[in-house]
């Protein structure tokens, strides 16, 4: 859904840039997940999202296997959760229930390294664990593992990745030279060689374009882009440039002025290695989209006025942000028309689900 950090051996200089590169975005999702703002709109006529969520249903089960909730992909009726902190992924119905539970930290077959992203292609549950992907069916079982070829992307990551009819989609993040690149690369039969689009930025600034960057399907395509630009780029599934996705409508909440002080310090480390850092004035207006059942695209959102949840919103018939009902849960995934909300607890994790009737939101 989103872009999902990872981990650098190397040198201390090049993992202080790294570990800043991971922490600013961690940052923002804990900051939308663990407080609230009051901002001004940064568009005319647009307004700050109201907390208009649901409360998690009566009874939500606490998983005490699950210990954390990465990333989420929906196949068929069941959620599958990449637990990134146990090394493993869950199968979970559509009521909240844990159903079985595969994979497992390890350099083995179907073992992860550093897992970042669930995908459901097809009939096989697909998690990308770096420069691998690990294919397993929908019962857990292990199918296949195969490593992803960067001819033209050294040291690449992958990540993020998506299902397509013609095939799966990966964003990779690439080092190149004095060139940061994130490509969006299309499966061959021989491996990852198909370029569809890209975006690079000058390693020696970190910018707001370069603290969240997302890949998401869209109907006709994907979606690819910052939301800190204001709109996302549309391509068809062979990466042709098709339109664009604007999302001006959605409020900008400013960035809190007590997180950019306590960034002063590394600001000072980072520029003793050449690496301005420009921390940019506004939250993003969203941190990452899915696509409905009914063709609509919702939005992960801050939230004025509550420090405990993201919303979903997408735009009305007149332009206006509609805020979609979901379970007040700090983490959130959305697909189809169902909801995986879940909140990370000292005993597991809990989660609930629900789904969208067509007239909601």
């Amino acid at each position: 859904m989103t872009s999902h950090p990872e981990a650098y051996r190397g040198s201390p200089a090049v993992v202080v840039v790294v570990v800043v590169a991971i922490m600013l975005p961690l940052a923002i999702i804990l900051l939308l997940s663990a407080r609230g703002s009051d901002g001004a709109p940064a568009v005319p006529g647009s307004a700050v999202v109201a907390d208009r969520g649901t409360a998690p249903p009566p009874g939500t089960e606490l998983l005490p296997r699950v210990l954390s909730a990465t990333d989420a992909t929906l196949h068929e009726h069941d959620w599958f959760v990449l637990d990134g902190r146990a090394g493993m992924a869950h199968r979970i119905d559509s009521v909240g229930t844990l159903v079985l539970s595969f994979g497992r930290m390890g350099e083995g077959p179907g073992e992860f390294e550093r897992p970042t992203a669930i995908v459901a292609h097809g009939d096989s549950i697909v998690v990308v664990d770096r420069d691998a992907l690990h294919v397993f069916d929908p019962q857990g079982g292990h199918i296949a593992d195969r490593l992803i070829a960067f001819e033209q992307c050294p040291a690449g990551r992958v990540q993020d990745a998506m299902s397509s009819p013609s095939g799966l989609i990966v964003m990779v993040r690439c080092r190149e030279h004095d060139r940061i690149a994130w490509q969006v690369m299309a499966e061959g039969r021989d491996g990852f060689k198909r370029l569809l689009a890209s975006r690079t930025r000058d390693a020696a600034i970190m910018d707001r374009s370069s603290l969240w960057l997302v890949l998401s399907w869209h109907p006709r395509g994907f979606l690819f882009g910052s939301p800190y630009d204001e709109c996302l780029g549309l391509f068809d599934p062979v990466g042709r440039a098709l339109d664009s996705v604007c999302h001006a409508w959605i409020a900008r909440l400013p960035w809190p002025e007590e997180y950019r002080a306590s960034t002063e310090g590394v600001r000072r480390r980072l520029r003793q290695s050449g690496i301005r850092l420009d921390l940019p004035t506004h939250l993003p207006p969203f941190i990452g989209v899915s696509s409905l059942s009914d063709g609509r695209i919702a939005y992960y959102a801050p939230l004025a006025g509550n420090d405990q949840a993201l919303g979903l919103v997408t735009r009305g018939a007149n332009g206006e942000t509609v805020p979609i009902p979901v379970p007040r849960f700090p983490i959130l995934f959305a697909e189809g028309n169902s909801i995986l909300a879940a909140r990370l607890e000292l005993g597991g994790t809990r989660i609930a689900i629900k789904t969208l009737d067509r007239d909601q939101g």
